[in-house]
């Protein structure tokens, strides 16, 4: 449940950003509140993924586990890839700049986390021994 919680979360924001980016007075200069550089291929990946996120929460929590799997593995490639293009274009088309690298870091981690570690947290928490039976 907790997952699903935080995937609606995280759909709201992603969203959010994604539909900002687009706003002129918001992002000046192609910069999302004046720090990250965004473009149209940028603002669309982050809606899609808000989309996705808000879809999962309304699944099951497995569904939001793999989510933040996926999520993770992707957002941790991207600000990776950011780190080695500095303020380029990823592969030509997604714009980038350090506060860009270090947010998809930083969220892509988290989403590792949620995806791989929390769930496995959860479930250890929960799972309690059974009680032993005597026998004669």
């Amino acid at each position: 449940m907790l997952l699903k919680k935080i995937a609606l979360a995280a759909g709201i924001i992603f969203f959010l950003m994604g539909v900002l980016g687009f706003v002129p007075g918001l992002a000046p200069d192609d910069k999302l509140f004046a720090l990250f550089h965004v473009n149209r291929v940028h603002n669309i990946f982050h809606i899609v993924t808000g989309i996705i996120a808000f879809w999962v929460s309304f699944e099951s929590n497995h569904a939001a586990k793999v989510f933040f799997e996926v999520f993770g593995i992707v957002y941790v490639l991207l600000g990776v890839l950011g780190f080695g293009y500095g303020d380029q274009e990823i592969l030509g088309v997604v714009a980038n700049n350090m506060p860009d690298s270090w947010f998809h870091l930083i969220v892509g981690i988290l989403g590792l986390y949620l995806g791989f570690g929390l769930q496995h947290k959860i479930m250890k928490a929960t799972v309690r021994p059974k009680a032993k039976t005597k026998t004669k």
